[in-house]
Order: C-alpha cells, then structure tokens, then sequence
C-alpha cells in the first residue's frame, strides 16, 4: 500500500517507546533517547492527551478485554476520535483496537 500517513501520539507514548527500546530491543539510553525524539518530530503535532470520556472508556474497556489501564487508553482515545491504532501489542490486536504496522 502506498500514501500518506498522518502520525499522532498520545502523550503516553514516549514512554511507551522507551520501555520497548531499553527493556525488549536492549538498546542504550542513548539510542532510546534520539529514537523516541526522532517519532516527536515525525507526529508534528502535539501530543494526544485523553479526555476525561476517554479516560472513562478506557477504563471499560480495561475490564471488558483485561488490559492494562495504560494499554486501553490508546484504544479509547483511538476510538473516541476516529483514529486508526497501529500497536504490536497482541492484546491490543486480540481485542479488535489496533492493527499491526504491516497492515497500514
């Protein structure tokens, strides 16, 4: 598939991209440091920051598909503004929130 894509992060996810880059990938603060500035800069925006409805379906949707907190609020933010979540997080996908980074 080819086009364009429009990136949005929510203000989560620097550290969300910090824990993969250090804790699953191994890779030095360093590293984590200008990856996680170099996806700051790609969005151009400002961050996502959850709505209190937002932080209420998250919370729904913690206990209707048994996930974290932290891991439902992309996919309420996501939903609540029409947004596509593109996750590897296999519950995320197992839940019907997001979609894998090959699929845009």
């Amino acid at each position: 598939m080819t086009g364009e894509v429009e990136v949005r992060l929510l203000d989560l996810t620097p550290y969300e991209l910090g824990n993969v880059l250090i804790r699953a990938w191994r890779q030095p603060a360093m590293r984590a440091d200008e990856f996680v500035a170099r996806a700051l800069a790609v969005a151009q925006t400002r961050q996502l920051v959850p709505t209190p409805e937002e932080r209420k379906a998250a919370h729904a949707l913690a206990e209707q598909h048994g996930l974290s907190v932290y891991d439902a609020t992309y996919g309420a933010v996501a939903q609540s503004r029409r947004l596509t979540l593109v996750s590897g997080d296999r519950k995320l996908l197992d839940a019907g929130l997001a979609i894998l980074p090959a699929d845009v």
